[in-house]
């Protein structure tokens, strides 16, 4: 029985393996330097790198989790219009502020969701 799964799931294991190789030979300065890098680094990649980490490292207002006070002082901004990525982002801000501090790995973390 345990056979036949492992044939049904064979395709798949070899198309992971190939997807992972694509990625390490496209992305190997990624891999190489610890996704200490950043796609794009300057015009607005590098703004969306400082807005990405500055909406996780400032505290959750009375406004919610959405909003963040970093642009457009002093009414603030809310993640959903600063180029942020809100499905990465909203997470990765509940987690640095409820359960333990990774703001200083936000860039990374964002890398390693954006190529995989």
């Amino acid at each position: 029985m345990q056979l036949f799964y492992l044939k049904q799931f064979r395709h798949y294991l070899i198309l992971i393996l190939f997807q992972l190789t694509l990625t390490f030979f496209a992305f190997s300065d990624f891999y190489k330097n610890g996704f200490n890098a950043s796609f794009s680094n300057e015009y607005d990649g590098l703004k969306n790198n400082y807005t990405l980490i500055q909406y996780v490292k400032e505290p959750i207002s009375e406004k919610g989790i959405f909003h963040f006070q970093f642009m457009n002082y002093p009414e603030g901004e809310y993640v959903f219009t600063a180029d942020n990525t809100p499905l990465i982002a909203i997470p990765l801000r509940y987690i640095h502020h409820y359960w333990f501090p990774i703001a200083d790995y936000t860039p990374n973390i964002f890398n390693f969701f954006i190529i995989f």
